[in-house]
């Protein structure tokens, strides 16, 4: 009896999975009851029913408008269930699914206040596949968006850590894009800038990856690079940072690597930025004046003609030295 129960749960199960593989079938199949019976195959099912069970979700979230209603029918309580207790490739589509639902704006804060998603999400990028990692990261990216959940992110959660580790670490270029830009999402506002500056590991991390970028470029070094000083840059937009930012010398080694740098005019604008920002707190003038080399990349950007704007952004910066 137990096994033609299991055969006639699987059989159902891939009743609703071929149903779901029709894009015109989406929207009528999500329904607060057919939810539920997902629920249960992802809690309570074996490995192939689970595994049918969340390649439904995969062809069920292709339809934008059913992103909000699977949160609000909740399934994310079922999905937690795989991200714990799966490696096999059930979580691999639960890390998919969780991917585009938080580009679902109104899915950001839910996902990352009102469920138990985000640690074990987190933790998969130290053991995850590629794919899996992929997915986590533009998971987390897409969640940065949100400025309602950025502290909640970096203080309860701690993702800052395991998306450091990807930056660090990681070939995986689909993955460093959305970690880098992750980070840069969580800079931006007031509270999370000063929490990430005064994270060590934030600055170091940015500032010895921009330096990689530029020894060995690869196809996104320019993406990258520019993303990182972006970050840096909206570091040093609060005031407090600023002088934590000039004791890691690192940092003024970048700017000057960047004004050295081909192809680079972005990432040059906005290292004029940081360079601006940095040189406004009186600790840090006096220092920045001292640095020979620091003046002479300024007048390289500014003699080199890379751009009217840059141009003067550099003009700007080398007022304040003598």
């Amino acid at each position: 009896q137990s096994t033609w129960g299991q055969k006639i749960k699987l059989k159902i199960t891939t009743i609703f999975w071929m149903l779901s593989s029709e894009i015109d079938n989406h929207v009528i199949l999500l329904q607060q009851n057919v939810v539920d019976i997902i629920s249960l195959m992802l809690i309570k099912g074996d490995s192939k029913i689970r595994r049918y069970g969340t390649g439904i979700l995969v062809h069920l979230v292709k339809t934008l408008e059913n992103r909000a209603k699977l949160v609000e029918y909740g399934i994310l309580p079922a999905i937690v269930e795989v991200l714990r207790n799966d490696n096999s490739k059930s979580r691999e589509n639960c890390c998919g699914v969780i991917c585009a639902l938080a580009f679902e704006p109104s899915n950001r804060v839910p996902i990352v206040q009102h469920s138990d998603i985000i640690l074990p999400l987190s933790s998969l990028v130290y053991i995850a596949s590629p794919q899996e990692m992929t997915f986590v990261c533009a998971s987390l990216w897409g969640l940065s968006f949100s400025k309602h959940v950025k502290y909640d992110l970096i203080v309860e959660f701690d993702v800052c850590s395991c998306l450091l580790s990807v930056i660090r670490t990681s070939t995986n270029l689909e993955a460093l894009e959305y970690s880098i830009q992750a980070i840069q999402n969580l800079s931006v506002l007031e509270d999370t800038r000063v929490l990430l500056a005064e994270d060590k590991l934030v600055v170091d991390v940015a500032t010895e990856s921009i330096l990689k970028f530029l020894r060995e470029p690869c196809e996104s070094s320019q993406l990258f690079v520019e993303s990182l000083c972006a970050t840096l840059q909206n570091l040093s937009i609060t005031k407090e940072n600023r002088v934590l930012m000039v004791q890691e010398k690192e940092v003024l080694k970048v700017i000057k690597k960047v004004f050295y740098s081909k192809n680079m005019e972005n990432a040059q604008s906005t290292s004029c930025d940081l360079l601006k920002n940095l040189s406004f707190t009186k600790e840090n003038f006096t220092f920045l004046q001292e640095d020979d080399s620091l003046v002479d990349s300024l007048i390289y950007i500014v003699k080199s003609g890379q751009g009217d704007v840059l141009r003067d952004k550099s003009l700007s910066v080398l007022k304040n030295f003598p």
